[in-house]
């Protein structure tokens, strides 16, 4: 047997401290995948539009031929092409229709634009610039999932469990169907504990490291500003829907982002919904996020743009600009970190 030297035991034990200082930082590395949940109405989903590029506000236009481009030039590679992150992975049950029918499509894999629909009718949301921000953010793994659904409000469709039954009617549609409390409150965690209980089915770069649920990101409010009942109960129900929303998936003081109901921006002489929202709907989620703990709520109406510098003139969904709804991504990113770092 070799005689080991006392310079030969001091490089093992160099060599040993080495390799367990590196052990220790590829655990930090591999350690669990941060989950975040994007959830709230159309404009969670978005309607942001990736081109073309000679419209104004497409997401192409901003990359190619506006004046902001370094502020997008992360999004394509250097042949032009959309990145896809795979250290951000993105997960969604999106309903498509098909003729009469209803589909429900999973749609997994890496960050990219246009997660949202398909073909040429792929759309952005927040999602897209929020995950940027995360991955700068995290050696972690990150995941974001988003629960989102076009047209719901808070006090019918959304309903958090400790809000209880309404006081007001429910009407019925033009079906003769009555809307279903809180229905999208279940599905939020029902496709929430699905993708976490799957994913080694939808993502099989995951090595079994386990995951955190670090936050939530909530934008959300059209529908409520269509109905002032629904309109008057908002500052109400957002902190009971938080607190569910914390109670349900086990995270006491989970921090919470919301995206303000901004649309018009500042303009004074908002009319119809619009104006119910700037006097009603966003300063109810200014004040819950100032006397809720680990909650924030980002100011979006800077980041409106009018119609002739968007793609359409769709106020309820930002006039479907990209700028858009990459700011509002890029706001709720940043205030996430901040409570994170608290």
């Amino acid at each position: 047997m070799p005689r080991l030297t006392f310079a030969r035991l001091l490089f093992l034990a160099a060599t040993a401290t080495a390799l367990l200082l590196s052990a220790t930082r590829t655990i930090a590395a591999d350690g669990p995948v941060q989950v975040f949940i994007l959830a709230g109405q159309s404009n969670m989903v978005g309607d942001g539009r990736l081109g073309p590029a000679e419209t104004k506000g497409t997401l192409a236009y901003m990359v190619q031929k506006s004046d902001k481009q370094d502020q997008f030039k992360h999004l394509v590679d250097k042949n032009g092409n959309w990145v896809e992150r795979d250290d951000v992975w993105f997960f969604q049950r999106q309903t498509v229709k098909k003729g009469q029918a209803i589909e429900t499509v999973d749609v997994a894999g890496g960050l990219k634009p246009g997660l949202q629909g398909s073909g040429d009718k792929s759309r952005l949301g927040p999602e897209l610039q929020f995950g940027h921000v995360m991955g700068d953010h995290f050696d972690n793994q990150v995941l974001i999932i988003k629960t989102a659904w076009g047209g719901k409000s808070l006090a019918v469709d959304f309903r958090p469990p400790r809000a209880g039954d309404p006081s007001f009617e429910l009407k019925a549609n033009k079906q003769g169907v009555k809307p279903e409390v809180g229905k999208f409150y279940r599905l939020m965690m029902a496709d929430v504990r699905y993708i976490l209980d799957n994913l080694e089915k939808y993502f099989p770069e995951y090595s079994g490291q386990g995951y955190e649920i670090a936050g939530v990101a909530w934008h959300q409010g059209w529908n409520d500003g269509c109905n002032q009942v629904y309109a008057d109960e908002y500052e109400k129900n957002l902190p009971l829907l938080i607190e569910d929303i914390r109670k349900d998936l086990g995270v006491a003081n989970l921090p919470v982002v919301i995206g303000s109901s901004g649309f018009g921006g500042h303009d004074p002489n908002l009319p119809g919904v619009r104006a119910c929202i700037k006097r009603v709907v966003e300063p109810a989620q200014i004040a819950v996020a100032k006397k809720m703990s680990n909650v924030s709520c980002v100011e979006t109406r800077d980041f409106f743009r009018p119609r002739d510098q968007s793609p359409t003139g769709a106020s309820y969904h930002w006039n479907s600009n990209a700028e858009t709804y990459f700011l509002i991504g890029h706001g709720m990113g940043r205030a996430m970190i901040q409570l994170l770092q608290e």
